[in-house]
């Protein structure tokens, strides 16, 4: 909003001094500079990358060898704190990856490379695009979704999983969390 108020008085300037063509491409282009950039990603993309992750990988390895060491040693208390953890996970990864919950927690831990992602792409701020309920028809909307999950090192499987992911609407959550439920009757 400051680089608008202050480039209002120069355009009105620039239009009022000069009436030629080029003069006119003039205030087109400082017009230009001042355009907000926005990128945004597929949050469902991003979770999805980061699960199949090597790290991630790692971690559910690590839990489900706690979980079946404790198993073994009959501790009740440590079996139900992981079995409650795992299904804790399970629920909110699938709401990040079939609706649009948030995956700000995964971006921060990629943090450090989000400034040169932006530089890249040219953008001022990234965003979800499910959180983009309207922009004003001067604000430049940039996918950066393969930026993102390269993050993540992806292999080749994981790219077929999120190019068909994305292809689909995400579901309402609501919804989604309605089918959880009636799994979870089932079982």
């Amino acid at each position: 909003m400051k680089k608008l108020l202050k480039i209002i008085p120069l355009v009105f300037l620039l239009c009022f001094a000069f009436s030629s063509q080029q003069d006119e491409e003039l205030v087109k282009e400082v017009l230009a500079k001042e355009t907000l950039r926005v990128g945004t990603y597929d949050s469902r993309a991003i979770v999805i990358a980061y699960v199949r992750s090597e790290p991630v990988e790692q971690l559910v390895s690590n839990h489900f060898e706690k979980l079946n060491n404790a198993k073994e040693e009959g501790d009740e208390k440590l079996v139900k704190e992981l079995e409650t953890l795992g299904q804790a996970y399970q629920q909110v990864q699938h709401q990040q990856g079939f609706s649009i919950a948030s995956v700000a927690e995964y971006l921060e831990k990629v943090k450090a490379e989000l400034p040169k992602i932006a530089e890249d792409a040219g953008v001022d701020i990234i965003v979800s695009k499910w959180e983009v309920v309207y922009r004003n028809p001067s604000i430049d909307i940039v996918d950066v979704t393969s930026h993102l999950v390269k993050l993540f090192k992806p292999d080749e499987r994981t790219l077929k999983i999120i190019e068909g992911l994305t292809k689909q609407a995400p579901m309402p959550l609501l919804d989604l969390l309605i089918e959880i439920r009636k799994e979870q009757k089932e079982k």
